[in-house]
């Protein structure tokens, strides 16, 4: 006999009949929804979520206390509710530990959750943080300053809700904060994993170092226009480079073995001078990994790169170490800031010192240093021109028009307006 078929009596009749319920509901075509009735379904399935949830946190608590979870063979109640629910070990868990303390510390929330007057987020907020310490636990119980006043602030939404609960954790009791720190020390981490087709990041950072990023990564990143089609995880790929650029371009790291660091590229004259798609020429390739390159980028780091020349004899000795030149540097790049004011590609708006120097005829097909031939293009149009092969056509009256391979039009960029005061 199926959960569904089994005679309605008590909880288990009770629950039955929820399912019948639900089954009844999606048999709807909840897709022909009004965006307002949808609305309303929402707000009726939310509190009913709430108390599905208290439901199942208290069987979850029952079944470990009961030993049932034994006679199978299991090792714990975590194990075979696992195999039971076919939930997560981190679900199951998250439920025990939830029951647990809405058990023992939180009557209160355990009562608003089964009432659906709270979010489960709610309720795993107040366990996970209001929880961690004695002497927050002990605060819990206070008539004015503990769980009662909390759960006062359940109306906000999961995350400012979040917030009030830290800062009373916090304020109730600091040293906690710092013990939480100390112990996850070793837990925070960022690493660097290459692939076959680039860069894997992964880590864990600690809440200051991770703000920092944000709010350097929102300052170059700016406002995106409304032209601009890139997905916000690949401007923050965009603006993480734009960084980088600017962190090895700047004088604040300092000197090794008497040379800045940089992003050194190693390439033969014949792949760099030769046309695209030429086949039988070693490719270009970073020095630190040793990966090769695509043309793309050869093009664009070769627009705006300090290039040295180094000949080598028949047994790959080095024979002559020819001084390095930057190109769109001096005199060269005061005139293209002076000029652009910024980033010449349409829509976008990034000041000169987020832009590098780009030639309209490619630097390695012959294009020469000079602002005649060059304009500012930031990090991310800068690859995004190689990227794509976009012509960057000069027109008489100082408009750069950005074409595609197949002609299509991208848009056409005009010098910005300069008032000069004597």
């Amino acid at each position: 006999m199926s959960v569904l078929e089994m005679p309605p009596r008590g909880v288990l009749g009770a629950a039955v009949a929820m399912r019948r319920a639900a089954a009844d509901l999606l048999s709807y075509d909840l897709s022909a929804l009004s965006g307002r009735e949808s609305v309303q379904l929402l707000e009726l399935i939310g509190p009913v979520a709430a108390q599905l949830e208290s439901a199942a946190v208290t069987a979850a608590q029952v079944v470990r206390e009961s030993g049932v979870w034994g006679r199978d063979g299991s090792q714990s109640a975590k194990a075979y509710l696992q195999r039971a629910t076919g939930g997560s070990a981190a679900k199951v868990g998250s439920d025990l530990k939830l029951a647990e303390r809405l058990a023992n510390f939180l009557p209160l929330t355990a009562e608003a959750l089964r009432a659906g007057e709270i979010s489960g987020e709610h309720a795993r907020v107040l366990s996970r943080l209001a929880c961690s310490s004695p002497a927050r636990i002990e605060m819990l119980a206070d008539p004015v300053r503990g769980e009662g006043f909390l759960l006062s602030h359940a109306g906000l939404a999961v995350d400012p809700f979040k917030i009030v609960v830290s800062r009373w954790a916090h304020r109730v009791d600091p040293d906690a904060e710092d013990a939480k720190r100390r112990a996850a020390a070793d837990d925070y981490h960022f690493d660097l994993a290459e692939t076959m087709d680039g860069v894997h990041v992964r880590g864990f950072l600690t809440p200051e170092v991770g703000e920092a990023l944000q709010t350097a990564l929102t300052a170059v990143i700016g406002i995106p226009s409304t032209t601009d089609g890139r997905t916000p995880s690949r401007r923050r790929h965009d603006g993480l480079a734009t960084l980088c650029q600017l962190a090895l371009d700047g004088p604040g790291l300092g000197q090794s073995g008497g040379v800045r660091p940089q992003l050194v590229v190693h390439v033969d004259w014949r792949t760099l001078s030769g046309m695209p798609g030429m086949a039988g020429l070693d490719p270009a390739v970073l020095q630190e990994s040793g990966s090769p390159i695509p043309r793309s980028v050869l093009d664009r780091i070769a627009c705006d790169s300090e290039v040295t020349r180094v000949l080598f004899g028949p047994q790959s000795q080095a024979l002559d170490v020819g001084r390095s030149q930057r190109t769109f540097t001096g005199p060269r790049r005061r005139a293209l800031d002076a000029r652009d004011g910024g980033c010449r590609a349409p829509g976008c708006n990034a000041p000169p010192r987020l832009c590098e120097g780009h030639h309209t005829t490619h630097w390695s097909r012959g294009g020469r240093t000079c602002p005649e031939e060059g304009c500012l293009l930031c990090w991310a149009h800068h690859a995004w021109v190689h990227e794509r092969d976009i012509t960057i056509i000069v027109l008489p009256d100082g408009g750069l028009r950005f074409e595609g391979p197949d002609g299509h039009w991208y848009g056409t960029t005009y010098l910005r307006q300069l008032t000069l005061i004597s």
